[in-house]
């Protein structure tokens, strides 16, 4: 169980995991949430037992998603979302990192999660 922690003040993501501690292993931390708060968000999650997920769906080039990753996982964070898209080289980059920092952390880093988007629609035009 996961539960996302989608608020828009740092505070509050933190009230409502106190009062989640121990009922649920693991909070999501998305885009607006890691953008207010940096890293130290994960930090904090990880300081009261959670597992976090940081679901920022990175994309960009193999070298940038690397270093992010390398980042995210110094940070603490266990489970990330990279766009498919990026290629083989881009996943295969960020897998090396993830797991180059976990060992130098002495952590065990979980999951690199692929995500595509489901279908673009547009309305034709008039």
């Amino acid at each position: 169980l996961i539960v996302a922690l989608d608020l828009p003040r740092k505070e509050d993501a933190l009230v409502l995991a106190r009062e989640l501690q121990g009922a649920v292993p693991w909070c999501k931390v998305g885009m607006e949430l890691f953008t207010l708060a940096g890293p130290d968000i994960i930090r904090e999650l990880h300081d009261l037992g959670f597992h976090v997920f940081l679901d920022m769906k990175f994309y960009d080039i193999p070298h940038t998603v690397a270093q992010a990753v390398k980042a995210a996982a110094a940070a603490g964070a266990e489970l990330l979302t990279l766009h498919c898209q990026g290629g083989e080289r881009m996943c295969s980059e960020a897998r090396i990192a993830a797991d180059k920092e976990a060992a130098l952390q002495r952590r065990f880093f979980r999951h690199l999660a692929g995500v595509q988007p489901v279908r673009l629609y547009s309305r034709p035009d008039p």
